[in-house]
This record gives structure tokens, C-alpha cells and sequence, in this order.
């Protein structure tokens, strides 16, 4: 978890205050990313911005690969319907 702390720029605090444990399975929730891609995209942060959407989108497909995880993560960032 030290490396996605690094990858999104926020401190081992941070995420050990927001990372969940389900199943066994230790994560940073989608909605917290979501707001983080957000406000990068407000701050003009567009590399970090893109290291945030690849965890987004490819994260939750490598446990459960599914077509609707990219479309919510689409419609979350994008407002797409």
C-alpha cells in the first residue's frame, strides 16, 4: 500500500485513515479516489490525475473483470450516461 500512497501523493496516514479491508482484500475506496481525481483535475494535475484513473479503472478489473467497473468510473469522473 506504501507504493499507491506514493502513486496518488498522499501520506501512509492518509491511507492508512481511508483504506478499507473487505474480505481479506485491502483497498482504497472508489469514492475516494473519485473525489481525489476530481480535485486533480480542478488543480490541473493531469499526470497524477492519469496515475489515479489507471487505478480506478484497472484495480478493481484485476480482482473482478468487468466492463461495468470502467463505465462507473467513467460516469463518476465524467458525468457519461
Amino acid at each position: 500500500m506504501a507504493r499507491i500512497a506514493k502513486v496518488v501523493r498522499i501520506s501512509a496516514q492518509e491511507l492508512d485513515r481511508v483504506k478499507q479491508n473487505r474480505n481479506r482484500i485491502v483497498g482504497i475506496p472508489r469514492k475516494y479516489l473519485e473525489e481525489k481525481a476530481k480535485t486533480l483535475t480542478d488543480q490541473g494535475e493531469w499526470a497524477l490525475f492519469i496515475d489515479v484513473v489507471a487505478l480506478l479503472l484497472f484495480w478493481p478489473m484485476s480482482m473482478t473483470p468487468s466492463t461495468e467497473d470502467a463505465k462507473r468510473v467513467a460516469q463518476g469522473l465524467f458525468g457519461a450516461h
